[in-house]
């Protein structure tokens, strides 16, 4: 809750905790009406980078929300979460390293 309020797309657990416990918005809900929104936390996770990219920058999502170490469906995302980084994706730094805050570079 100390980065300055946010977009986040997070997997789709994420999503309740982090609209309950901080000031951040989130696109992905494990129990929405929207597809989009229920997709959102799902979807993003299981893509190559090159998709997930494409998907990530064509969401109005500002940062990226991660589980460092979680195994996450597709190996980019697995990646991401034990430390391989990109030039699209910014380390936002936190007070835990339970979690992994990225800034989504357009």
């Amino acid at each position: 809750d100390a980065v300055p309020p946010a977009v986040i797309l997070t997997h789709v657990n994420y999503g309740p905790a982090l609209l309950w416990a901080t000031h951040h918005a989130t696109l992905s809900a494990p129990y929405h009406r929207s597809t989009e929104a229920f997709m959102n936390g799902i979807v993003p996770f299981a893509m190559d980078g090159p998709d997930m990219k494409a998907y990530v920058q064509a969401t109005s999502a500002t940062h990226l929300l991660l589980c460092r170490g979680y195994p996450y469906k597709g190996a980019f995302a697995r990646g991401l979460a034990t430390g391989d980084s990109v030039d699209w994706l910014r380390p936002v730094a936190l007070s835990n390293d339970v979690q992994m805050l990225f800034e989504i570079e357009r």
